[in-house]
């Protein structure tokens, strides 16, 4: 029986092999021979840029090693060699002969072949695979079990010096788009394009960040610290939010631990291969013992059982001794994986045992093309990291990681160019240093500015005019049963005039009601950063007069779209309402918030919605004409680790795993500015991502309240209803607008999305690349006797259909629940849900079934 004992050595045989090797190396010195010494550079024989990652071998050995990230190489040996051969993905293999004994340079040039990232050849023996008696599998299996020992987090404390390179570039460019009209004016730029990173297309580099950081980590209590130490990197002032741009890129590139069993990469989460279930998913074979950098490894290839699955493919080298330790990973995805718009992608790592303590990664490189089409035009995105100054159980005073988790010195963003010559841990590529100059050109050209005005419209839907900026244009026009058609003019200041304030405005008219509708915000930064800019610190006021469904938020109306005036059911009950709040926000760097506001409210039935007394024994007569109320509250919100996608004048939080918790309290007092009620609401939430390894992932929200006091119906909790036909998330689907009051309840929201894991195993179904889901939602409430008023005449009467059927009602014992399935990803951004709505379907005017929309763009 062939085992992993066959491969690997025991002690007493590397007690033999040592006392052997001694011998036999002084046996040499006796002859006199001396080390064979070669160092050199493996670069592209096209544009001299410099080869990362490709792999040196000493022919007729296992002796080798890889290049680094600027492309250099060294190998010392005793052993009689004749020549070292060099390999890279993407070119043609080159030998070239070795002089024995002596110290030499040799340079490789190497010319492109025509390969894609993605193709990984595999030597593998055909027949019926097992896990059973597989030494590649025992091999693995070793390697997870060591798992906890070859992290940098199995030691007490941990530091180093972190240099960070991302880059971005259109990649395929063709020769028709370049001689086009559009580009005719900034053709100087495809004097900087790079033939190395894709082999055999060509790359316009358009951004490029640099960062040096200092990283400290400590294990108990675990604590970690990021000091950036510089800063550099393209702007787009005046267009694109520099901020932004980094943090997106970071979400996009985040940092790949093979060491953790769920990866995420691209919006997405991979397995890795040495996850505890790495077995049962991917399939692992032996290919050889090399010589890698003076450590001895076994060479492993791995690919997905299921190649739609997200997996990877690739090679894995191994320690041979008793740590068995990921000494390099080199690796990509199948080309059949059901990942959107990824047409390449590389991994490579590599780790190095420092001090002989422990393992810890030294280089870092991920790379992919983005495309529409296969052979369109695309994005090709690199991050590469390398690390030094690398220290084990260093240890730091308590104090020392007390306060921001990421902090950034003064001087961070102005370091000379003397500066990084000196400290970045490799130099640029005469590629990379020619983006910052081409960029600087660029800018100052009118066809440039014109086009980034044109991106900016299409991401922000603002038109800008400098200080200020019309829109959102896809607010310009809609309806509804009340007002009819409605147009809607607005806009807000820009950064431009001033970073301190931000005023947000915006006017309506509808033309069946035939009222104005208007809404203003001035907010002011208390702080250096702008009002949008985390963390923030600010005051606001604010004053609408405009018109909502009840139930929902009235700032809503400011992010209304056209698409979503087309509803289900009879929608003609509305509330116009007039607010005037102030808020004071405060943010702190550990995302913790809180948020005192003032608010007085005004609401006004509107279209075939009034409010009548309880006790109104003949409806009309005694119609109440509006409703006041004024109350005070305070927000507390703590979303650990979050991050943003910052625009100049919008954020949106980006998915994580980490909870967000938020608690809101609000109590109104009567006779203040009016008000003519006194009641208290809270309000609780927590929402989380759980990752379920290897059936995709959940987004689950929870939440409950209790409103304590005797309000009228329009004050009640009106749990949130959809009668659109857009998929939405927060609300329940086939419940009806004001369908639901309680003056208590909690709730339970779950979406899990398989990304394919299903789908991906149905034959020819497969190559459609859909993703199923499935959710559920669950309300279970209840309305005391005192808010009630079928029981309490001081209250108004629920309200009732044309028919005089009641529209509004209490939960009873049994939660409201609906549940669906749906299918993703179709044409990659379209997804359609089946909901069924479970009970309470003797209601009038419900659904049991519906079909919902919605628009995804996801990797």
């Amino acid at each position: 029986m062939v085992t992993i004992k066959a491969i690997l050595l025991t002690m007493q045989q590397r007690r033999i092999v040592v006392v052997v090797t001694l011998l036999l190396s002084s046996f040499l010195q006796i002859q006199g021979q001396t080390n064979t010494v070669i160092k050199g550079v493996v670069t592209d024989a096209v544009n001299n840029d410099p080869l990362p990652f490709a792999n040196v071998m000493v022919v007729g050995t296992t002796i080798g090693t890889t290049t680094d990230s600027i492309g250099k190489y060294s190998i010392t040996t005793n052993q009689n060699i004749a020549a070292i051969c060099v390999t890279f993905l993407g070119y043609k293999a080159d030998t070239i002969k070795v002089q024995q004994g002596k110290a030499q340079v040799i340079n490789f040039k190497m010319n492109p072949a025509s390969t894609q990232l993605h193709e990984m050849v595999f030597s593998v023996k055909r027949g019926d695979y097992k896990n059973k008696e597989n030494p590649a599998v025992e091999l693995i299996r070793k390697v997870i079990d060591h798992k906890p020992g070859n992290v940098v987090e199995s030691f007490d404390y941990y530091e180093c010096e972190k240099y960070k390179k991302i880059i971005f570039g259109v990649s395929n460019i063709s020769e028709k788009i370049k001689n086009g009209k559009f580009l005719r004016k900034v053709n100087f730029v495809f004097n900087n394009v790079d033939t190395v990173k894709i082999p055999g297309k060509e790359i316009l580099p358009i951004f490029i960040n640099e960062q040096l950081v200092d990283y400290y980590y400590r294990k108990e209590p675990e604590a970690k610290k990021e000091i950036a130490k510089a800063n550099k990197r393209i702007t787009y002032a005046g267009f694109i939010d520099n901020d932004g741009v980094q943090e997106y890129l970071n979400y996009i590139y985040q940092d790949v631990n093979i060491y953790n069993d769920d990866i995420s990469l691209f919006t997405d989460h991979f397995i890795s291969p040495i996850a505890p279930l790495a077995p049962t998913l991917y399939r692992f074979y032996l290919m050889d013992t090399l010589m890698v950098d003076g450590d001895s490894v076994i060479k492993l290839s791995f690919f997905p059982r299921n190649k739609g699955d997200f997996l990877f493919q690739g090679y894995l080298y191994i320690t041979k001794d008793s740590l068995y330790a990921v000494k390099k990973i080199d690796m990509t995805v199948n080309k059949d994986i059901n990942l959107n718009w990824v047409k390449s992608l590389r991994i490579v790592q590599t780790y190095q045992r420092k001090d002989r303590k422990g393992w810890a990664l030294t280089e870092d490189f991920i790379g992919a093309d983005f495309g529409i089409t296969k052979d369109g035009v695309g994005l090709y995105g690199e991050k590469s990291l390398s690390y030094k100054n690398i220290l084990f159980n260093n240890i730091r005073p308590n104090d020392f990681y007390k306060g921001d988790a990421l902090e950034e010195n003064d001087d961070a963003n102005k370091k000379t160019e003397e500066y990084w010559l000196q400290n970045r841990h490799h130099q640029l590529t005469n590629t990379e240093n020619g983006i910052y100059a081409m960029m600087d050109s660029i800018s100052k050209v009118r066809a440039y500015r014109r086009a980034m005005a044109i991106l900016e419209l299409c991401v922000s839907g603002y038109p800008n005019f400098g200080y200020f900026e019309i829109g959102p244009i896809n607010t310009f026009y809609g309806f509804n049963p009340v007002e009819g058609s409605r147009i809607k003019l607005g806009g807000r200041t820009s950064p431009d005039l001033s970073k301190k304030f931000s005023l947000d405005t915006y006017i309506a008219y509808g033309f069946l009601d035939r009222k104005v509708k208007y809404g203003a915000e001035l907010s002011y930064s208390l702080n250096k950063r702008t009002v949008y800019e985390f963390p923030v610190h600010s005051i606001q006021i604010g004053h609408r007069c405009d018109i909502i469904i009840p139930g929902m938020e009235l700032k809503s109306r400011l992010q209304e779209d056209i698409l979503l005036d087309f509803k289900r059911g009879v929608n003609d009950k509305w509330l116009y309402q007039n607010t005037y709040t102030f808020n004071y926000l405060k943010e702190y760097k550990n995302h913790f918030s809180y948020d005192v506001g003032f608010k007085k409210l005004e609401m006004i039935p509107a279209g075939s919605l009034h409010f009548y007394p309880a006790n109104d024994i003949t409806p009309g007569t005694n119609e109440i004409n509006k409703l006041q109320t004024t109350s005070i509250s305070i927000n507390l919100r703590y979303a650990p680790n979050e991050t943003f996608y910052q625009g100049k004048v919008f954020r949106v939080s980006i998915p994580s795993t980490n909870p967000i918790f938020d608690v809101k309290y609000s109590t109104a007092i009567k006779g203040l500015a009016n008000g003519q009620y006194n009641y208290h609401n809270l309000r609780a939430s927590i929402s989380k991502r759980i990752v379920v390894t290897p059936l995709g992932y959940s987004d689950i929200l929870i939440e409950g309240g209790k409103l304590f006091g005797q309000v009228p119906y329009p004050l009640l909790l009106l749990h949130r209803a959809n009668q659109t036909y857009s998929y939405q998330r927060s609300s329940y689907n086939l419940m009806n607008f004001m369908e639901f009051v309680s003056d208590q309840y909690a709730s339970i929201d779950i979406d899990h999305y398989f990304n394919g894991f299903i789908l991906n195993r149905v034959p020819l179904i497969k190559k459609l690349k859909l993703r199923e889901t499935i959710s559920f939602k669950a309300l279970i409430g209840s309305l005391s006797s005192q808010n009630n008023p079928a029981t309490n005449p001081n209250l108004f009467q629920f309200p009732v259909d044309k028919n005089g059927n009641l529209i509004t009602h209490s939960l009873s014992k049994v939660p409201y629940m609906e549940a669906g399935a749906g299918i993703g990803n179709i044409f990659k951004i379209f997804r359609v849900d089946l909901i069924r709505r479970l009970n309470y379907l003797n209601y009038p005017n419900v659904s049991e079934y519906g079909i919902r929309l919605e628009v995804k763009l996801a990797f």
